[in-house]
Parts: structure tokens; C-alpha cells; sequence
């Protein structure tokens, strides 16, 4: 079959989809079948393991084959230039494709060839290597091409290191002289799009575990962006957004999908009037973005778009990672738990750092961080307390669940006072007591919502045990005829910034923030989930916060002494 192809000079990903389809037609008419095809390449060669590492690509019931084969046989593929290698996970795990590759090398297949597509099914740092031992450089990849075996596969693209792609990789490895403030400002995307998207996100608020709307608005803007491979509905609806760059660090940001039960009342003109039934307790509930969860969004897909037009200058695998349920503390182990990391099911790389960020009510344009503890260890407790109802006129037969109640929350008290050391810091709070309907009678029951905060793992341990032990005892002594229920409804890791990392990243926001950034900001009660993300694959962490207040409003204040009501007062901090 003869064919006469122009050799294609790839410059971006958008024509990837086009060649690849183009070549599996043309291999496909060589080889109908797989039996065929099969036959073939073992008369050239030896080796079962070999036989089995081919290319094998259906399409429409035809099996196309390539990559491999002799000079005499590269028909459509030594004019169009392309080389197609598909490396089976197996094979990846065990090397063997990495060999292939090298004796391949050795016959000088790719000679003359200028761009190299291997099909893959997970980002694999030592093809990059074997690539660049033989003249070649990573360019990028199309995700998501193709269905093997169950798995979804990317089409990698390579092309020969010609001076100026010696030039294109020189820019990479010179761009850390480049400025972070001359390379925003020269790649910064259209903010007004921005703006509206965080208006809509804003005044489309969802309650955690019902983030689909959410998420799919947050997987269309990633679609903008060619070439990153979107892997939705993890751990329900998390997703995550991974931006192949070449060789270099594997980097998780990270943001929060959920909104909070509570009625907003800014009195802007997108302010949120939704109303969604939360799952936690069946009761429909008015529904806000109050935690800003919605500026955290929009701030990691801005970040992702300006990292995608700025990445002739640095490499890596950004991997933007969008978070459910993360007001419960629950989120992040769900994505977890789900296989986010798993080869077999969601497959995301391992990342070798993890950060976030959070909105505080500081003055905007002020960032902050520290090293070490950054936020506290929060475990939130639903605890029902068992009496005996009656009539309020007869006590006497009775055990009085709210007089029982009191007197726990009294001596939930005594922990932080009495039993935690003065230098430390702790918080036990009763938010909530529920008990009865009416005045004359005596309810069966009593539920507590508690919320307790620790900077240390020994304070938590003791903290929750010492809760334990009050309200079991407090039960004793007033005669319950039942045993308290304990129910955990949040549980928040502690959060502590690594030394090496923080040092890293803060020399760089101070030399774009300059005064406006604090790397000695103060220790948070606050709590934060993201830490659940980096211990299963044992990455460290940076996490800092950012201001969200308009610089007018808290100069205002500021000026009249009233920042603590003014501004503070306000719900925006983590959990």
C-alpha cells in the first residue's frame, strides 16, 4: 500500500488526535487481524515476552499494529514520520518496555523520525529518560485516547532535540531567573472570565456529597485547557486535573469543592438564595458559600490555566486536585480510600508535594504561613445521653436527661483547665444541646454536638479519652438506664508545615509579596483536611493563608478601631 504523507512538525497537541487517528487507519489496512499481525512480527521477533510487548491498538475491530516493525515494512509510518509504542503497565512495572526501547535504539528504527507517540496508561519518569538518551524530548500528550484493556491510555508525544528544542528545554531549565512576578504578569489569563466564574460558583453553592453540579462546572474549565487529563468522581465527586510537563516534581494543589448550611446575608447582587436537603439530618437548609470554598476554586483553575501558558518555562506534573466534603474532614480520605493513588482504579501520580491554601479575613494581597503547626487536630462528637422521661411533676420517677446534660457540659470544661498543660493550647466546645419539645415533660434523651481542638497528638489523644471517661461517669452517677452513644461526625488531622518545603516556597512569595507576606504567622485552631492527601504516599506539606477582605473595608476599619467587629466577626476561616 503506498501512501504519501507530508512529514507533520507537531507544534502543539491540538493536531495529536487528527495524526493518531490518521495512522491507526493506515496500520489497520495492513493488518486486519490480530492473528495476522501476530505471525508477522514473530518471524522478525524472538521471544514470547517481546511477542506480547507490541503495539496493539482496536479500533472498529481491526487491530492495528506498530512501532515495531522492520524497514521493509513501515509503509505509511516512514513517511508520516510517527512511531507508535505501546508500553503495557506489566511491562512498565518490570522494565521491560525500557529495554524494548533500548534495542530498538540499537537497530536505529528511529532514524529520520521526528516525533515518537508511545501509548501509555500511566505518566512513567523513566520513558522520559530512555527518550532523552536517544535525542529525544518530552513534548506533551493527548489523554484519555484510547480504551486497553479496561484502562484508559495517553498518547505521549516525543520529537528529536533539534536546536530549537534544545532552545525550548534551555528556556526551561533558565527560567528560574525569570521573576515569579514578570511571569505571571506575562502569562496571566483573562480575569474577567474569572470573575464571572467565581460569581456563578458563588451563587450555586452545594452542600458536601452533592457537588456534581459543582464539579462538572469545575471539569468544563479544565477542558479549556488541551491536554489536561481530568479523572472525575473520586471519592463521590472530587476530580482532579493533571497537566503533564516533562521531567521534574510531581506538585498537588489542592481545592474545596463543598459549601456550608447557613443563610447568606451579604446583600450582594449574586448572593446565594439556595436551598439544598442536608444529608447529615434530612432537613432542607439554605446553602452558602461561607467557608470560600468558591474563591478557592477560582484561584486554583486561574492557577492552573497560568501554569499551562507558562510552561515552556518550568517542568513538572501539576496535578489540581478539587476536593469533596471537605467541611466534615472526610473528604480527602474519601478520595483516598476511593483509589486516587491506585494504579488499577483512578491512577493519579504520586505527588511529591502537597499545598493549599485558605481565604482569612485579613487585608487582600496579605499572605501568610509558618513552619511547623499550622492548624490544629478538630474531632466533632454526636453524643446521646439515655434518661428516663416523665412528668415534670414528678421528677422523683424520672432521670432528667437536660439536668444531666448541664452537668457534662460543666465538666467537659475542666479538661482544657485542668488537665492540659498551660503551654499548650485546646479547645473543647459544646455547640449544641438538644432535648425535649415541650415544658412539662421530661424528655428520654439529651444530644450533644462537640467540637474538640488539639496542636498535638498527645493533647487530642487525652482530650477524647478524657470526654469519654466525663460523660460515662456522669451517666453512672445520675442512674442512666442506658449507656451514652458516641457518634464521630468530623475528624481533621493535625496540619504542620515541613521545614524544607515552607523554606522553599517562602523565599518565593516574599519575593513577589515582598512586605505583604508573614512567614511567622501565629499557630490557627482552625482545622484542614489537605494533610489526609500527602501521608498515604508520605509527601510533605505547605499550607499558608490569604487575605479576602477588600482593602478599602478593613483600611476603614482598621483606622476606626473596629477590625475584631467589622471584620473578624465575619464566617470566613477554615473549618
Amino acid at each position: 500500500m503506498e501512501v504519501s504523507y507530508r512529514r507533520p512538525h507537531i507544534q502543539d497537541l491540538d493536531r495529536l488526535a487528527e495524526i493518531y487517528n490518521h495512522a491507526v487507519r493506515e496500520t489497520a489496512a495492513t493488518f486486519d487481524t490480530e492473528e495476522k499481525a501476530t505471525d508477522h512480527f514473530r518471524s522478525f521477533i524472538p521471544g514470547d515476552d517481546l511477542n506480547r510487548m507490541l503495539v496493539a491498538e482496536v479500533h472498529h475491530d481491526l487491530v492495528a499494529y506498530a512501532g515495531t516493525c522492520p524497514f521493509s515494512h513501515r509503509k505509511a509510518y516512514s513517511q508520516l514520520a510517527e512511531l507508535m509504542i505501546y508500553v503495557h503497565p506489566a511491562w512498565q512495572r518490570r522494565g521491560i518496555g525500557s529495554a524494548l526501547l533500548s534495542e530498538i535504539h540499537k537497530t536505529d528504527f528511529f532514524r529520520g523520525l521526528h516525533t515518537v507517540l508511545v501509548l501509555i496508561n500511566k505518566d512513567e519518569i523513566y520513558l522520559h529518560r530512555v527518550f532523552e538518551k536517544i535525542g529525544y524530548i518530552y513534548k506533551g500528550e493527548m489523554t484519555e485516547v484510547a480504551v486497553k484493556f479496561g484502562r484508559r491510555h495517553s498518547l505521549v508525544i516525543y520529537q528529536q532535540n533539534t536546536s530549537e528544542s534544545q532552545a525550548h528545554s534551555q528556556a526551561k531549565r533558565t527560567s528560574s531567573s525569570m521573576s515569579i512576578t514578570r511571569l505571571v504578569g506575562s502569562h496571566r489569563p483573562d480575569l474577567s472570565y474569572y470573575h464571572d466564574l467565581y460569581r456563578t460558583i458563588h451563587q450555586n453553592p452545594e452542600l458536601g456529597r452533592q457537588e456534581h453540579e459543582t464539579a462538572d462546572l469545575v471539569a468544563n474549565c479544565l477542558r479549556r485547557l488541551v491536554g489536561v487529563c481530568i479523572k472525575p468522581a473520586i471519592g463521590g465527586h472530587g476530580l482532579v486535573g493533571i497537566l503533564h510537563n516533562g521531567i521534574g516534581p510531581k506538585v498537588l494543589l489542592r481545592a474545596e469543592l463543598d459549601a456550608l448550611p447557613v443563610m447568606e446575608q451579604t446583600g450582594w447582587d449574586f448572593a446565594s438564595v439556595k436551598r439544598m436537603t442536608d444529608l447529615t439530618d434530612g432537613i432542607a437548609k439554605p446553602v452558602m458559600h461561607a467557608c470560600g470554598h468558591d474563591l478557592h476554586m477560582t484561584a486554583l483553575l486561574l492557577a492552573t490555566e497560568t501554569l499551562y501558558a507558562c510552561r515552556a518555562h518550568w517542568q513538572g506534573t501539576l496535578i489540581a486536585l478539587f476536593q469533596p466534603n471537605e467541611e466534615t474532614g472526610r473528604g480527602a480520605q474519601e478520595m483516598v480510600d476511593d483509589g486516587l493513588y491506585d494504579p488499577m482504579k483512578h491512577d493519579v501520580p504520586h505527588p511529591d508535594f502537597v499545598l493549599g491554601g485558605h481565604s482569612m479575613p485579613m487585608r487582600a494581597g496579605r499572605v501568610s504561613t509558618r513552619i511547623g503547626v499550622f492548624n490544629s487536630a478538630a474531632d466533632s462528637l454526636r453524643v446521646t445521653l439515655y434518661g428516663r422521661g416523665g412528668h415534670s411533676a414528678r421528677p422523683h420517677t424520672a432521670v432528667d436527661p437536660v439536668l444531666l446534660a448541664s452537668g457534662v457540659v460543666v465538666k467537659l470544661q475542666t479538661i482544657v483547665s485542668r488537665q492540659i498543660n498551660p503551654l499548650d493550647s485546646a479547645v473543647v466546645t459544646v455547640g449544641s444541646i438538644k432535648a425535649g419539645h415541650t415544658a412539662n415533660v421530661i424528655s428520654d434523651r439529651a444530644v450533644l454536638m462537640i467540637d474538640t481542638r488539639a496542636l498535638s497528638e498527645d493533647s487530642r489523644s487525652r482530650i477524647l479519652s478524657s470526654v469519654d471517661q466525663i460523660i460515662r461517669a456522669e451517666c453512672v452517677a445520675m442512674g442512666c438506664p442506658k449507656e451514652p452513644f458516641f457518634e464521630a461526625t468530623s475528624s481533621f488531622p493535625l496540619l504542620e508545615n515541613d521545614p524544607g518545603l515552607t523554606g522553599v516556597v517562602s523565599k518565593a512569595l516574599r519575593s513577589h509579596f515582598h512586605e505583604a507576606f508573614d512567614c511567622e504567622a501565629a499557630i490557627s485552631m482552625g482545622a484542614e483536611d489537605m494533610a489526609n492527601l500527602a501521608r498515604p504516599v508520605g509527601a510533605p506539606c505547605f499550607f499558608w493563608t490569604f487575605g479576602c477582605i477588600d482593602t478599602k473595608i478593613w483600611d476603614a476599619a482598621e483606622a476606626a478601631g473596629n477590625l475584631l467587629t467589622d471584620v473578624h466577626g465575619e464566617l470566613n476561616s477554615s473549618s
